[in-house]
């Protein structure tokens, strides 16, 4: 359920707008994480038109498969796919509009080409793919501009302490850390 599963993963609550956003791909500035209400129809569609040929082939107990056989599902798979990505795109662009500006300027950067990568890699530890859950949720954070939970309001140098700042006061900030990593 959406009003469980998005404060889980972001712990704050996250509005419909948002929850709209979440659904769209990683490569979108989403977190691909669909919302199964919405979706399973056109899912289970899917499912009947590309494996149409199969269950008309098993249905007359024909249980051979020959190359144009496979051909054809993999091109009905090929258009499925496309006509998902044209929905998609569709879905991303009337998103935009309704996102506030700093939010829309957000998805823009997190859809650019290897944004979202840390999403969508298997979290193997021996690589570093590797993040717990403090550093997943500050993470989800840094990606929709939302203040790092346990962040001190003030810097130490009295300023106001921002992502933005942190990373770049060289007082209080982490470009200490930064460099000693």
């Amino acid at each position: 359920h959406s009003t469980q599963v998005y404060p889980a993963l972001t712990r704050k609550s996250c509005s419909d707008i948002e929850r709209q956003l979440f659904a769209m791909p990683c490569r979108l500035g989403g977190l691909g994480i669909p919302n199964p209400v919405n979706t399973a129809s056109s899912a289970y569609q899917d499912s009947v038109r590309i494996t149409e040929l199969l269950v008309k082939k098993i249905m007359n107990k024909d249980f051979t498969l020959t190359r144009e056989d496979i051909r054809g599902v993999n091109g009905m798979k090929n258009a499925v796919t496309q006509c998902k990505n044209a929905v998609l795109q569709k879905s991303y662009q009337d998103l935009m509009k309704t996102l506030p500006d700093h939010l829309q300027h957000l998805t823009v950067l997190n859809s650019e080409k290897g944004a979202s990568c840390w999403l969508t890699s298997l979290p193997l530890q021996t690589y570093g793919f590797y993040l717990n859950k403090q550093a997943f949720v500050d993470a989800i954070c840094l990606r929709y501009g939302w203040r790092i939970e346990n962040m001190a309001l003030v810097c130490v140098c009295g300023k106001p302490n921002t992502v933005n700042h942190a990373l770049t006061c060289n007082r209080g900030g982490y470009v200490i850390r930064r460099h000693n990593e």
